[in-house]
């Protein structure tokens, strides 16, 4: 039985990245809430619009949707999508980048296996 479209992209969706918590993305997401000062997760789900299942999934290394790294760029001032999803700072404000700078070299991360 073949499924639907909209069944497949739905399976895709909710892959976990090689490297799980662990993957470039979840690192940088845990990254952008540590830097914005929040380390309160249901906080932070609650800012950005999502359910807390929502944020722990894309913490633990499934895939972050365009959209929600849209919503997410729109409300954390400086943030670009494009870091988001590739890592790419070009775009940020100074300001974001030495704050996401700082916190990696503080290794509050909790990221070290």
């Amino acid at each position: 039985m073949q499924k639907s479209f909209r069944g497949w992209w739905n399976y895709k969706m909710h892959i976990k990245q090689s490297g799980g918590k662990f993957s470039p993305m979840a690192t940088r997401l845990r990254l952008i809430r540590l830097a914005e000062g929040e380390t309160n997760s249901s906080r932070w789900a609650k800012r950005m619009g999502w359910t807390l299942p929502q944020l722990s999934n894309y913490e633990n290394g499934v895939r972050i949707s365009l959209n929600a790294a849209i919503q997410m760029a729109d409300r954390v001032p400086g943030l670009t999508t494009d870091y988001i999803l590739r890592g790419v700072m070009d775009g940020m404000t100074v300001d974001l980048r030495r704050r996401l700078e700082e916190v990696e070299a503080a290794g509050q991360l909790g990221t070290q296996r």
